[in-house]
């Protein structure tokens, strides 16, 4: 069966694309079961006709249909392993290619379908939130964070991503002390893991929104060297050069905007038209 493959395709191919995966390894999955129980069938019914299948099914009864279901569970397991190929794909979009909005696009129609529309909140609602950040659709990251705080209440993992980019969206848009209360709460979430990035990430969008941004730099640029994606390493160069160049410390600003653009050039974030002209204002 053909691989999964949506790197560089547009929102509608990356849709059809991942449908045609799933429709393949489904139709396969059904045709093989439906072969194997074909199969087993027509052995046992011959067994019959030659008046062995009562004292066959006494002797191996339960061997039979053990069998038969170890051969079930085997192909069984290889469509869930494929399933679970079609996730890194669809989150790469987001996290390789830096396009943020075709990821939401993407995720938006595939929510209308099975299996998607059940494994929206357990497998992609967290990076989604991300990404309605990245686009800076904040009014759409609120929104799924309020449904996966009434979805998801009893994993941790996902409340813990849900408060901190609550809080840096807070943040961002001027709503200081609600995000410091978010601070709160993902410190106690957190317990003794005080040095956790997360933590570190919402303190510095916090100090950069008190217009602490010395403070805001030093924990930006702490966190660099840690981001596990291209996004990630994007966004933190251009707040961390953000930082310092509100301190007019225009040296320093322009190696963190030339690193985020050596990342991606062709990022698609709304961030990007910010970065490329005080990278220019920098360097003309």
């Amino acid at each position: 069966m053909k691989e999964l493959d949506i790197k560089g395709l547009d929102t509608k191919e990356s849709i059809d694309e991942i449908l045609r995966y799933v429709s393949g390894y489904k139709k396969r999955y059904f045709i093989t079961i439906a072969g194997i129980v074909f199969i087993w069938l027509v052995i046992n019914v011959y067994m019959l006709r030659l008046d062995y299948l009562v004292a066959y099914l006494r002797a191996y009864f339960f061997e039979d249909v053990g069998a038969l279901l170890l051969c079930i569970l085997f192909f069984t397991n290889i469509k869930i392993s494929r399933e679970k190929k079609i996730y890194p794909k669809l989150y790469s979009i987001l996290t390789d290619e830096c396009d943020p909005h075709r990821f939401i696009e993407v995720v938006d129609e595939l929510r209308k379908v099975a299996p998607f529309k059940k494994a929206f909140d357990s497998k992609i609602g967290t990076v989604y939130i991300a990404a309605c950040h990245y686009d800076e659709d904040y009014d759409k990251a609120l929104g799924t964070i309020e449904m996966l705080r009434n979805s998801r209440k009893n994993d941790a993992g996902d409340m813990i991503t849900c408060t901190l980019f609550e809080g840096v969206i807070l943040a961002k848009t001027g709503k200081i002390e609600e995000a410091k209360k978010c601070l709160n709460e993902l410190k106690e979430m957190l317990g003794s893991d005080t040095g956790s990035s997360k933590i570190t990430n919402l303190e510095a969008a916090i100090a950069y929104a008190q217009k602490d941004y010395e403070k805001a730099a030093s924990l930006y640029g702490s966190m660099i060297e840690g981001a596990g994606n291209d996004i990630s390493k994007i966004s933190l160069n251009y707040s961390c050069g953000n930082a310092e160049y509100e301190q007019g410390k225009y040296e320093e600003a322009k190696i963190h905007y030339h690193a985020a653009l050596e990342v991606n050039k062709i990022a698609k974030l709304k961030l990007m038209v910010d970065l490329k002209e005080k990278y220019g204002n920098i360097v003309s």
